[in-house]
């Protein structure tokens, strides 16, 4: 079951949020200088989904998986001004090819001892349930390339990519 969280639940997924992210190859290059990573980590991560406005942020079962994404004409302009966003802003490529009527599949993690049981393709469809309701098309921007077969199992393809720094971001578009 996927469900909407508040306010309360952000220190529990920033959390899930770092422990999934803690070794993603965007952000393992970036924090490399930082001498506490998961702190840093989960400093942008409880910074990022409390003050971005217009992000909607879910989990699933108890606190399995997390999930985070916006529609375009919901997402309010605005820069985070923390170093490690300001590092991390490089590697993105979906404001440079695409303008509006989109949702974006922000961010998603799954605990690790609850992987392999569908719950990320559960909360993929979740959110392209959500984009079909508001007939927009559904985006993911990752940063991890062993995550392409998932999302193509989705119906996602690779649509835009990227290496900084030897490290290759996607773009994934879902057609209709």
């Amino acid at each position: 079951m996927i469900i909407s969280l508040e306010p309360r639940d952000i220190p529990a997924a920033a959390k899930a949020f770092a422990d999934g992210f803690l070794h993603d190859p965007v952000y393992s290059h970036i924090l490399q200088a930082e001498p506490a990573p998961y702190k840093a980590l989960y400093d942008f991560f409880r910074a990022y989904i409390s003050e971005c406005k217009g992000l909607k942020l879910y989990k699933y079962g108890a606190d399995e998986g997390y999930l985070v994404f916006y529609f375009s004409d919901e997402i309010a302009d605005w820069t985070m001004e923390t170093p490690l966003f300001r590092r991390l802003a490089r590697h993105f490529i979906l404001d440079d090819h695409y303008c509006d009527g989109y949702g974006v599949l922000d961010l998603m993690t799954v605990r690790p001892a609850y992987r392999g049981k569908g719950i990320a393709g559960e909360m993929i469809g979740f959110f392209c349930t959500e984009c079909e309701k508001r007939n927009v098309r559904p985006l993911t921007e990752i940063f991890d390339g062993t995550h392409v077969p998932l999302y193509a199992a989705h119906g996602f393809v690779p649509a835009h990519r990227k290496t900084v720094d030897g490290v290759t971001t996607y773009v994934l578009e879902k057609y209709r």
